[in-house]
């Protein structure tokens, strides 16, 4: 099965080379990562019943605009997303108590 995502205008904004999404999407659940080259990331629900604007959850930056740089694919296991950028490793999730 191929799933194409035509991503509305809001989407695609940016400033410079950061709106290009340079890693695969991953999916986790019903959530789509698409993360960009400056390390902002958008969440879109593929649940939805028409993919427009009303598909994007979020938008989270993963480190200071202009000092973070990756082309990685983000990845998940075990509750816990992870991102390689240029010169960091984030990892979202909750902590063990």
């Amino acid at each position: 099965m191929v799933l194409r995502i035509d991503l509305p205008i809001a989407f695609s904004k940016g400033d410079g080379w950061g709106h290009i999404t340079s890693g695969s999407p991953i999916a986790v659940n019903q959530y789509i990562f698409f993360s960009t080259m400056i390390g902002t990331t958008y969440v879109v629900d593929s649940l939805v019943p028409n993919f427009d604007e009303s598909a994007l959850v979020s938008i989270n930056d993963l480190g200071p605009a202009g000092e973070t740089w990756s082309l990685s694919t983000l990845s998940y296991s075990n509750g816990k997303m992870f991102h390689r950028g240029l010169k960091h490793i984030v990892c979202i999730g909750h902590s063990a108590q």
